[in-house]
């Protein structure tokens, strides 16, 4: 292998890392953030009797495929899933505390979910967890896991960005600010 491709190997799999923790915490906080800014809509509309601001219809997430079926089938990425299997797999755990089968039986659902998603990202996150290296993996297969890096990047600055998010780390005079806010740009926020 050449030596580009392996500093790119090693990079990549402290990226992945980096950014799934940082995706984890993020998503966690957004969620709550958004439930809570949820309530407060709801508690406002209410106390104000007006109309909801968000409409009847939810808007359908797409959700799109990482990668395609086919990479699933190429031996590097193979090979990456065998040795996943080897070391997590609840058969090959007999001999391992009650904690360390419990984690790698997760890690093993994890893999096994992500190959039946066909989601390179998600393996080479077990992968990268389990301390197995990516440098067998073709150059290409590296730039699909760095777009997918750069994607989830991008989704936790969304949410950072979201007017829940901002909401939520508000002070109270700032937080009604943002909900009447949230009623006056629609034009529905009349009296009922």
């Amino acid at each position: 292998m050449n030596d580009f491709k392996q500093k790119f190997s090693r990079k990549l799999k402290a990226k992945l890392k980096k950014t799934q923790e940082e995706y984890n915490e993020t998503k966690c906080i957004f969620e709550i953030a958004c439930l809570d800014f949820s309530n407060a809509i709801g508690d406002f509309r209410e106390k104000n009797k007006l109309d909801c601001p968000f409409g009847d219809n939810e808007k359908d997430k797409k959700k799109e495929d990482a990668v395609n079926e086919e990479v699933f089938s190429e031996p590097e990425v193979k090979d990456l899933y065998k040795k996943i299997v080897i070391s997590t797999h609840p058969d090959k755990l007999l001999n391992v505390s009650k904690k360390d089968k419990d984690e790698k039986t997760q890690l093993f659902r994890k893999a096994s979910k992500a190959k039946g998603c066909s989601n390179l990202n998600a393996l080479a996150e077990v992968a990268v967890e389990l301390k197995i290296d990516l440098e067998k993996l073709t150059f290409e297969q590296l730039e699909t896991i760095e777009q997918e890096i750069n994607k989830k990047e991008k989704e936790t600055d969304d949410m950072r960005k979201s007017i829940a998010w901002v909401w939520y780390y508000s002070n109270q005079q700032k937080r009604l600010g943002i909900i009447k806010s949230v009623f006056n740009n629609d034009g529905r926020g009349g009296k009922e």
